[in-house]
């Protein structure tokens, strides 16, 4: 049985995709890199490229995927050079990086924070002059 963080039904359905996906591709200690457009083509992301482009660039920065960390990289367009130059931006290519993030240190151990368990108090070093 799957283990959802607390926190997935407080996301977004393109938030909620990207998590499961992550879920599932990402082996522990790797990174996932794949192409913007075929990330998009997996996620079921039904509006055009651009829109995504600029929905995954919202959600890098505000790292709202629960225990992954999203990065979004994108390339400059080449210059072709020949002939008239048109107008508007052509977009270069772009990828997205997902990795699972790291667990703090100081973090309680899940078990213990669900049955209220404190963590106990460390120990001081004995005072040899006392």
């Amino acid at each position: 049985m799957l283990d959802y963080a607390h926190t997935y039904f407080q996301l977004g359905p393109i938030e909620r995709r990207i998590y499961e996906v992550a879920r599932s591709t990402c082996v522990e200690g790797e990174e996932l890199e794949i192409d913007l457009a075929t990330f998009r083509l997996q996620i079921g992301f039904q509006n055009p490229l651009s829109n995504f482009r600029i929905a995954m660039r919202q959600i890098a920065a505000a790292a709202s995927i629960p225990d992954y960390h999203i990065r979004l990289i994108e390339e400059e367009p080449e210059e072709s050079g020949v002939g008239p130059r048109r107008a508007g931006r052509k977009a270069g290519r772009a990828k997205v990086v997902i990795s699972r993030r790291l667990e703090e240190l100081a973090e309680e151990p899940e078990e213990e924070r669900a049955a209220g368990i404190a963590p106990a108090p460390a120990l001081a070093p004995a005072d040899p002059e006392a």
